[in-house]
């Protein structure tokens, strides 16, 4: 029998861990999407993540704790999708279509987290609802101020800028919320390259038409 060296081994047992930590991640946003913090257990988070339930306690102490990091992985996902398209130097109308394509990809990519987004929107009592409602505030404000700005820039249309950013929101989140809907309605899942092109076609449109400032008549 070949025996590891000391180090080899501590590395494997580190991928290992790794590993499962990823595991019960996605299962349990899975899960959380489907049935909401109350609705999925422990044992079957464990199960559908291939792990025994004290695995799932090695790396979280909690089922509260591991939610936390399911929602916290959620929101740095959705930061990181829009940073790049927001920081860019381009025009506000070309950010404003690199941001709604990004959301559409990481959206599709990820086909619970905009339900499990819309779960916390609705939950105001839930477990972590005030640490979320304080991130999903940031992340509002941000693209609020995006409004803003493209607004003084003379590129958006004048209007309020919250109520304009609770419809862009509602327009990129709810399709993808309601996928055991609309797949059946589509024919298709909403993942497929296809539907993906044509629901980017179709947001960048509606986005359009709702934000950017109408062309200067000419002289």
């Amino acid at each position: 029998m070949t025996l590891l060296p000391e180090r080899a081994l501590a590395s494997t047992q580190e991928r290992r861990g790794g590993n499962s930590r990823a595991a019960l991640l996605a299962a349990a946003r899975r899960l959380f999407a489907e049935r909401g913090f109350h609705g999925a257990s422990v044992g079957d988070i464990a199960d559908a993540a291939g792990l025994r339930k004290p695995s799932l306690f090695h790396h979280f102490a909690t089922k509260e704790a591991l939610y936390r990091e399911v929602i916290a992985e959620l929101y740095a996902e959705l930061s990181a999708a829009v940073a790049g398209p927001v920081a860019a130097r381009r025009s506000y109308a070309a950010r404003l279509d690199a941001v709604s394509e990004a959301l559409v990809e990481c959206f599709a990519a990820k086909p619970e987290a905009a339900r499990l987004l819309l779960r916390e929107a609705l939950d105001p009592c839930g477990p972590i609802a005030r640490d979320s409602a304080g991130r999903a505030r940031d992340i509002l404000a941000g693209a609020e101020a995006f409004l803003s700005e493209g607004m003084a820039a003379g590129e958006f249309a004048i209007q309020p800028a919250r109520q304009l950013l609770l419809s862009l929101t509602g327009l990129h989140v709810t399709y993808f919320a309601l996928a055991p809907l609309v797949a059946p309605m589509l024919g298709a899942a909403l993942h497929d390259r296809a539907m993906v092109d044509a629901r980017k076609a179709a947001v960048l449109g509606h986005v359009r038409a709702m934000v950017l400032a109408p062309p200067s008549p000419r002289p």
